[in-house]
């Protein structure tokens, strides 16, 4: 896997990610910055962790997620969201990131927004 931040690469950058581990629940998102921190941990052993900061697409508002027709199949693990970035931005250890994901502008009438549908490639 190959990744890499928006401004190098859309498709490499382009990602699901969970902001909580202990949850099945992912974000579909694009990484901003990666960068590398090294500490000391006790009095000689360096530890070293990759973090990135990623801005997540904006999730369907209750109302026009139940026009989400994705959602009620999970075998298919795709769903909608709006085709937009949120002003967000999260930093999330490197290990919190599942895979890139394959996205699709969609139009559905019932939605006003403008929608991007979201599959994990991590199947």
């Amino acid at each position: 896997r190959n990744f890499s931040i928006l401004a190098k690469s859309r498709t490499d950058s382009q990602v699901v990610f969970q902001l909580d581990p202990n949850a099945d629940q992912w974000v579909a998102g694009t990484i901003l910055n990666l960068f590398t921190h090294r500490r000391y941990e006790g009095t000689s052993a360096e530890a070293t962790q990759v973090f990135a900061v990623i801005s997540p697409y904006v999730e369907l508002d209750a109302g026009d997620a139940a026009y989400d027709l994705y959602r009620r199949y999970p075998i298919v693990a795709g769903r909608l969201c709006y085709n937009e970035l949120s002003d967000d931005a999260y930093l999330v250890p490197f290990t919190s990131i599942k895979s890139h994901f394959a996205c699709q502008v969609q139009r559905v009438s019932s939605i006003q927004k403008e929608c991007l549908l979201v599959l994990p490639l991590d199947k």
